[in-house]
């Protein structure tokens, strides 16, 4: 099992990691047991990544994980998701509940990372929207 993560600017792509090519013990894809999933971000030499615990990487919780790229050591949980977060929004007199569906996209601006969520609808309706979409704020 391997996975590699690429840099993209634009015109080029520039390998950063391959699980298939890694021969570090600290930067070892076993010993971590960490899938590295899209999306990921790069920033001040880091790169940010949602790992998503599976039957591969059931010993990390699911969340974003920074990884110091210059150091390469094990990477840091700093924000942690809960599968079965709900938020509620209104629909005119009428609260809709959603749950959590997942992390679709991650950015940063003035130093802050921000996760961008998409939630699905509870209850299904004619009226309202199935998928909302919510973005927490990391202070970096």
């Amino acid at each position: 099992y391997g996975s590699f993560v690429c840099k993209y600017d634009g015109n080029n792509c520039a390998l950063v990691y391959s699980a298939w090519e890694d021969t570090s013990a600290s930067l070892d894809w076993r010993n971590w047991a960490m899938r590295i999933e899209t999306p990921c971000v790069f920033y001040a030499n880091n790169m940010y990544f949602i790992s998503n615990p599976d039957s591969h990487n059931s010993n990390y919780p699911y969340g974003v994980y920074k990884l110091d790229l210059a150091t390469c050591e094990t990477p840091k949980l700093i924000y942690e998701m809960d599968k079965n977060e709900k938020i509620k929004r209104m629909h005119g007199s009428s609260e809709i509940s959603y749950t959590f569906l997942d992390a679709i996209c991650l950015t940063i601006a003035n130093g802050k990372l921000y996760v961008h969520k998409d939630f699905l609808i509870d209850v299904h309706s004619s009226t309202v929207y199935d998928d909302v979409y919510s973005m927490d704020e990391i202070p970096l």
